[in-house]
């Protein structure tokens, strides 16, 4: 461990770094910049800021501090808005070499908020065009605008395939399982069925007599049945087991995944299939069901990893949910509950984009997959924040100096939330760099 001594931190030094930088990022932002990567020689863009930072080498401690401002101050604005980062460390480079106060540029940033406006698709699309010169990457966000429609979710993974491949699923996706003795048992391992009931139960099915009803009903109807509960006793399994395997019963155990993303699980699949929730912690019982009152779902799937449903009749409820979340991620300011209510509004998404991307050129699939999930967050940001214009009046020269670094790159409008969000990050980062004196590198 060593401290750098108070000269490191002086306004010459800050700018020069920071020029240093600025005049590989303007390079960056023309794609006049390349990185050699396994066998191949990939040219970089705006989104691969980050990229960049990393794969610069310091020379002294001032550079290697330096270089953690800027991962810091990425990784702070892509917190507050996803989408944000390469936004807020032009700002944040700017704001170095701009030698007055900073909390003017913030005050007249905060006032230029009310010229954000809903856009349309066609602007969406300009943004997305200045933003990235790749084909490929471009060709699968055009996709992702015209197939997912603005309630859709978006998943993306690597595939095995030589080509990328882009599709729709109409399902919600939870956190669910087929018990593993059950499947055990019956040698069933993926299972699914159109028109089956719903039974939800938070607690676990201790005894047969408990569900005797339940079985009867629908030993004598011939129904599917899914139950979801928290757990089975070995009992319980068995005699469902049996029963199944002599076609007799169709009621399937299925298993809640234990972790923080499926704390809400159980209610989500209560609104989704429109079933009652039966929970032990109110006092209530599963022998306690009235058979009529039982809900069916138009398909599920279920295997040992996941829970696949579709139900388009309660479409209504399951929207005002989703709205509902989205509510409360906006007001949210702990990044591990906004994690959560992400992932909850994925799972409730009546359509879901699935991207696959080939990893048939390994050299350039991990760069494209950073590219294509800084673009989501941009059009995510778009469609739900609108657009500003970068050419409304301005009388701070630091903001007019960051405005005129997106002009140069043909940008008229900006996402106005990644726009705004970055550029304060990237002003008060500033601040806190420019204000220290002294700092403390720990030596890996």
């Amino acid at each position: 461990m060593q401290w750098t001594i108070p000269k490191n931190s002086s306004n010459l030094l800050q700018e020069k770094l920071a020029r240093d930088i600025h005049k590989k990022i303007n390079r960056l932002s023309n794609s006049n910049i390349s990185i050699s990567y396994g066998n191949s020689i990939l040219n970089l863009g705006s989104l691969d800021i980050l990229r960049l930072i990393y794969e610069s080498v310091p020379r002294n401690d001032s550079e290697r501090i330096f270089k953690k401002f800027l991962i810091k101050t990425y990784s702070d604005s892509e917190k507050n808005c996803p989408g944000s980062g390469f936004i807020s460390v032009i700002a944040f480079l700017k704001s170095c070499i701009y030698q007055k106060n900073l909390d003017d540029s913030i005050l007249e940033l905060t006032s230029y908020s009310k010229f954000s406006r809903r856009g349309k698709e066609k602007d969406l699309l300009k943004i997305l065009n200045f933003l990235t010169s790749d084909s490929d990457t471009l060709e699968i966000c055009k996709q992702i605008i015209s197939k997912g429609g603005f309630n859709s979710s978006c998943d993306i993974e690597t595939s095995h395939q030589i080509f990328d491949e882009i599709y729709v699923d109409n399902f919600h996706n939870f956190n669910v399982r087929l018990d593993h003795d059950f499947s055990l048992i019956t040698k069933i391992e993926d299972i699914s069925h159109q028109n089956a009931d719903f039974i939800i139960a938070d607690g676990i099915i201790e005894s047969v007599s408990e569900i005797h009803h339940v079985l009867e009903y629908y030993n004598s109807n011939k129904k599917t049945c899914f139950i979801v509960c928290r757990g089975y006793e070995p009992e319980v399994i068995n005699t469902l087991s049996k029963n199944y395997l002599r076609n007799s019963l169709k009621v399937i155990p299925l298993v809640l995944i234990h972790n923080l993303d499926s704390i809400n699980t159980l209610k989500d699949l209560s609104v989704i299939s429109g079933s009652n929730l039966i929970s032990n912690l109110k006092g209530e019982k599963i022998s306690s069901i009235d058979t009529k009152e039982i809900c069916s779902v138009e398909y599920a799937r279920c295997s040992l990893s996941n829970l696949e449903i579709r139900n388009q009749k309660n479409s209504l409820e399951i929207l005002k949910l989703i709205n509902n979340l989205k509510n409360n991620l906006e007001k949210e300011r702990h990044q591990d509950v906004k994690d959560i209510l992400q992932k909850r509004i994925s799972s409730l998404s009546p359509r879901k984009i699935n991207i696959k991307l080939s990893n048939h050129k390994k050299d350039t699939v991990g760069l494209k997959k950073d590219r294509v999930k800084s673009i989501v967050s941009i059009i995510n940001s778009t469609c739900t924040f609108g657009i500003i214009s970068l050419n409304h009046e301005l009388n701070d020269k630091l903001l007019v100096d960051i405005f005129n670094f997106f002009k140069k790159q043909k940008f008229k409008n900006m996402p106005a939330m990644c726009f705004l969000e970055g550029i304060k990050c990237g002003i008060i980062n500033s601040k806190i760099f420019k204000n220290s004196q002294s700092f403390i590198l720990l030596d890996n």
